[in-house]
């Protein structure tokens, strides 16, 4: 085998390798947990905890995987605005988590409800408060984001789907 063909190979296996990582991230990052395509509207149990403390852990600063950022405005005792920054990981060529961020802005109303010893979240879409003069408000937003909030909910409250 010459040079020529031995760099060839190497190419090859380089681009190989590439190429599977990046089917591999984007089934991962499209995959549909709990089978919710939109949350607006979903409602959630979120177990062995009261209102005081999911309050609480909305309001405080959260490290998440899935999020750069939130902000929760609390409009009552029960209820307040989730507004989500943008999407901590990339797709492919969409970076969702860079400057383009196309998921900062997306807030939602969150109501709770005490039921003995669980709680019940009601979750709906209020508006996209994207200021970008660039972008515009792109209104609804898509299933990539939704899954990346619903992955949110799971990590920050290991939430179920209320059917």
């Amino acid at each position: 085998m010459d040079d020529g063909a031995a760099l060839m190979l190497i190419y090859a296996v380089i681009f190989g390798i590439a190429g599977i990582c990046s089917i591999i991230r984007f089934i991962k990052n499209n995959e549909m947990m709990d089978g919710v395509k939109n949350i607006d509207g979903i409602t959630y149990l979120i177990r062995d905890t009261d209102v005081n403390y999911v309050m609480y852990k909305l309001s405080s600063t959260c490290i998440s995987k899935n999020i750069k950022d939130k902000e929760f405005e609390v409009v009552g005792e029960r209820e307040g605005i989730l507004i989500f920054g943008g999407v901590n990981y990339t797709l492919n060529s969409k970076d969702i988590g860079n400057s383009r961020n196309l998921g900062a802005g997306y807030a939602y109303r969150i109501k709770l409800e005490q039921r003995e010893k669980d709680i019940i979240m009601r979750v709906s879409f209020e508006e996209n408060r994207n200021t970008n003069w660039l972008t515009g408000n792109r209104g609804r937003h898509d299933d990539i984001i939704n899954q990346a909030y619903h992955r949110f909910f799971k990590e920050v409250f290991d939430v179920q789907v209320v059917k």
